[in-house]
């Protein structure tokens, strides 16, 4: 068996590598160019598991690499449960995504772009998720976005086109102010390795600019305006890894820096829920008044990534350990709503809740998947986001009952425009003739990401098993 750094750099590597031979090979071969995609999803799926097994439940941790140009990149790469845990979640995701995108593109002009961005886009995760130095962090971010900006875009329509650069240009934005507070925390501590900054003096300003750059990248009020406008017009696979993958980034960023690297200083403690409080409300507000299923959608993603900024906020073991908990049940039930919500577009070419209706009676299968994705995101036992949610709730209660108050408000919020949004789509008449005639591949994915809500609510105590160690040295280290 490999050494736990050789199969880090594999995991790390491999999506670039298979992005690069998909992009050369599916020009002359179809086939080929597939199996390589899948394959470079398959392996670091495959490693990570390794990994998180080997380090019995997440408990080990360590620093891999040495020192390269001086202290600037000192020990860049780190591995914990945290880490891990994230790097199997989202790896399975965008593999998922991937066979659901072969049946939904199809023959599409730009497909090679697609699955080469795609794939460099997890390879970027999974290298930002190991980064312990703020050097690599910024460099895989802005590889992210950049994957980002081009599968916006993907239909290169004019105001795709538009939608596109306006995502790019705020996230550009944010990840230099990111970048200007990392130089000025490097000034101020003579380090760029964010989990060594315990017990250093790091000024508001730095933090506040790194906090901006992460709430734009995690959709979060005020930054989170390109969200809505950008999720309509790109394929709902796009719009799948984008609320399952991309939009964790700044969370994960938040993760490190404060929680384990400083610990939550005030007056974070209480700024960050209440931030996520306004943004997940208003979000919410936004969602119950749309019509349109994707956008109703993407503001549900921007008031989720609200709701986990209070858990991250709460800063306890318990609270942490539901926010990684949720973050999963998040990155499952989104990405699969998405993907269900593509299923009937692409059957139906509707999305509007106005003009749609009837469709459990054409696809039970669906309506139940739907469903069961609904009430994971919403927080209904004994699915998934039950437990991850009661966990943020108690605590929240327990340490500040007007912030856990105020995420029961939010929570109540995200089973109305949800009820209302399966209700639309399902029950009742359509207005038009609709058919949902479309590949069953398709559903087969959707269900699979159902039945994995499902099944990790009912055995919650497994993956908890593993995520209470890992976020148990976690907090330790902060």
């Amino acid at each position: 068996m490999m050494s736990p750094s050789a199969l880090l750099l594999v995991t790390i590597l491999t999506p670039f590598i298979g992005a690069t031979l998909s992009l050369l090979f599916i020009k002359f071969s179809k086939t080929i160019g597939y199996v390589f995609a899948v394959v470079s999803l398959v392996i670091p799926l495959v490693c990570s598991c390794l990994l998180l097994i080997s380090t019995a439940g997440g408990e080990a941790t360590g620093y891999f690499g040495g020192h390269y140009f001086g202290t600037t990149l000192s020990h860049p790469l780190f591995v914990d449960g945290v880490a891990l845990i994230f790097s199997v979640v989202f790896s399975l995701v965008a593999l998922l995504i991937l066979l659901y995108s072969f049946s939904f593109l199809g023959d599409s002009e730009h497909k090679g772009d697609y699955y080469f961005f795609l794939l460099v886009i997890l390879g970027a995760m999974l290298g930002f998720i190991f980064s312990a130095n703020g050097l690599l962090i910024y460099i895989f971010w802005e590889i992210a976005t950049i994957g980002m900006w081009r599968l916006v875009g993907f239909y290169r329509g004019q105001k795709d086109v538009v939608m596109a650069e306006k995502a790019f240009l705020i996230n550009f934005f944010g990840a230099s102010l990111l970048v200007l507070g990392l130089v000025m925390i490097y000034m101020q501590t003579g380090t760029l390795n964010l989990l060594r900054l315990g017990g250093k003096s790091v000024g508001n300003l730095p933090l506040l600019l790194v906090f901006c750059g992460i709430i734009a990248k995690s959709a979060t009020l005020p930054l989170h305006v390109w969200v809505p406008s950008a999720y309509p017009h790109a394929p709902p696979p796009v719009n799948a890894i984008l609320s399952g993958v991309i939009e964790k980034m700044g969370i994960i960023l938040f993760l490190r820096l404060w929680v384990q690297g400083l610990g939550v200083p005030s007056p974070w403690n209480i700024a960050v829920p209440t931030i996520g409080i306004i943004s997940a409300g208003v979000a919410a507000g936004a969602a119950i008044m749309e019509k349109d299923v994707r956008k109703i959608l993407a503001y549900s993603t921007v008031s989720q990534l609200g709701f986990i900024f209070i858990g991250m906020g709460i800063s306890t073991l318990l609270g942490i350990a539901g926010t990684v908990l949720y973050i999963v049940a998040h990155s499952f039930g989104k990405a699969g709503l998405f993907l269900a919500a593509g299923y009937v577009e692409k059957g139906t070419g509707q999305r509007s809740i106005d003009k749609l209706g009837g469709m459990m009676r054409k696809s039970p299968t669906l309506g139940v998947s739907f469903l069961l994705l609904c009430l994971s995101i919403m927080g209904i036992p004994p699915l998934l986001g039950f437990f991850s949610k009661t966990l943020i709730v108690t605590n929240a209660c327990t340490l500040n009952p007007w912030i856990g108050f105020a995420s029961i408000v939010v929570a109540l919020f995200t089973m109305l425009y949800l009820f209302r949004l399966w209700e639309g789509i399902f029950l009742g008449s359509s207005t038009d003739d609709l058919s949902l005639s479309t590949s069953r591949s398709l559903l087969a994915i959707v269900l699979i990401f159902a039945v994995i809500s499902l099944l990790l609510g009912i055995l919650v105590s497994y993956p908890l098993k593993v995520i209470t160690p890992a976020v148990s040295g976690l907090v330790r280290m902060g």
